[in-house]
């Protein structure tokens, strides 16, 4: 499913109504402001850093975290990350469990779908990603570059019999992995230095980034999940710049799928690449 509408005309969270508290737990030296204090510029800079490394930290985590893990991963005292816990639950960014862990609240949700709700690329493939799932019957997506990461922000999956495959909203995969992460990086100048790789392994992602541009696709069988086969296009914005890919997952053994998979998703991120006004480079090979 892509990513749902924005929500609207919502009432502030209220801190105490339908959330776990947070435990009180023994404080020690060195702590933050509790909440409600006021710091010194410097230091309240300081806390907002750690509170978004703390939330991209829940976020980052399939399970809930609990107060002593958080502490240790982002070394800081416990009662450091007890006064964030507590401002973060406060403001409905995390939310607390029955036996103590911390998971993304409602309100993370909500400022990642007015992302989403702005970011042109998501509203231009909407109707491309469900054309995809009903004309293949796969998995279709949508990701992002972010650092050396791909990150996806639209999703669709086959409505009855076909397998859900490959990530959620949200997922952050290595790019030089995945179809969809290595043509994007084609398009960069500065990939294989994004990457940081040395000697053969440069040599290889070289040559496999200079096949992408020839091709125009990338695919991979078998890279990102055992048995899930994979095929990208890239994306293009109105300067030029590639801004997003757009793919399909299956099984490997559905060999229609990679007979026709190549030609359609490329065709789809024309289309896409066209409403928002894109150009693909000119040694970009043009879908059929």
């Amino acid at each position: 499913m892509a990513a749902p509408g924005r929500l609207t005309n919502r009432p502030p969270p209220n801190p105490t109504a339908s959330r776990p508290a947070v435990p009180a737990e023994a404080h020690d030296s060195g702590g933050e402001s509790v909440e409600g204090e006021f710091a010194p510029p410097g230091e309240g800079n300081h806390s907002v850093r750690r509170a978004l490394e703390m939330l991209a930290t829940i976020a980052g985590h399939q399970d809930p975290l609990r107060l002593g893990q958080l502490a240790r991963e982002l070394s800081l005292p416990k009662s450091s990350a007890h006064s964030l816990l507590r401002a973060l639950a406060a403001a409905g960014f995390v939310e607390g469990d029955a036996r103590g862990g911390y998971v993304v609240g409602l309100r993370a949700f909500e400022v990642g779908v007015a992302y989403l709700a702005r970011t042109d690329v998501v509203q231009a493939a909407r109707s491309e990603l469900a054309g995809l799932r009903d004309a293949l019957g796969v998995t279709a997506h949508v990701t992002v570059l972010n650092g050396v990461d791909t990150v996806t922000v639209a999703k669709e999956d086959p409505r009855r019999t076909g397998p859900h495959l490959a990530s959620s909203l949200g997922a952050r995969l290595a790019a030089g992995g995945t179809a969809m992460g290595r043509v994007q990086l084609a398009h960069l100048p500065d990939a294989v230095e994004r990457l940081g790789l040395h000697g053969r392994r440069r040599r290889q992602l070289d040559q496999e980034l200079e096949r992408v541009r020839t091709v125009g696709t990338a695919s991979d069988r078998g890279a990102t999940a055992v048995g899930v086969g994979s095929v990208a296009a890239p994306v293009f914005d109105a300067a030029g710049v590639c801004c997003a890919a757009i793919g399909v997952s299956f099984l490997l053994a559905d060999e229609p799928a990679w007979a026709t998979a190549g030609p359609v998703v490329a065709a789809a991120a024309g289309r896409i690449t066209a409403r928002l006004g894109g150009q693909a480079p000119s040694n970009t090979p043009r879908p059929a």
